[in-house]
């Protein structure tokens, strides 16, 4: 909990593993104070992944919160990490111009990632998470990323 208060308050004032370190800490309790602004935070930090210099370990550690985030057991947390990744890839892949490239999608480029987007967003029983997979959005993701790698 003390993280999650951390996180929130403090974000800019650490270094981006010290930061990836915190996030992956607060996880733990944000079924119990359900602030939802935690899960945009943590994927405004992840889309900015390519602007930091982090280690294999720390890469890892990224790709288990994005993980946890689109896995969790609270309905509300999944919901919003899979508006605030179809927010981002709109933003991205959308026809308005954005300052942002497709390396900004790199954490969900990650072939488990993927896995768990295809895999359980469209098994969803959440209509908005169901929604949004279904709209294709999603699913782009895996052609780009068979394109780039």
């Amino acid at each position: 909990m003390q993280s999650a208060i951390y996180i929130l308050k403090n974000l800019s004032e650490q270094s981006p593993s010290e930061t990836l370190r915190m996030l992956h800490a607060s996880k733990l309790s944000l079924s119990y104070h359900k602030n939802l602004i935690f899960v945009k935070t943590a994927i405004k930090f992840l889309q900015d992944i390519p602007k930091y210099s982090l280690n294999d370990e720390d890469c890892a550690l990224a790709t288990k919160l994005i993980l946890n985030l689109l896995a969790n057991a609270d309905i509300d947390v999944r919901c919003t990490t899979y508006v605030e990744c179809y927010t981002l890839i709109k933003s991205i892949l959308g026809i308005e111009y954005n300052k942002l490239s497709w390396e900004n999608l790199i954490f969900l480029l990650e072939p488990n990632v993927l896995t768990e987007i295809i895999s359980h967003g469209a098994s969803s029983e959440d209509s908005k998470v169901m929604k949004n997979f279904l709209s294709g959005k999603f699913v782009r993701i895996s052609i780009i990323a068979n394109y780039y790698m």
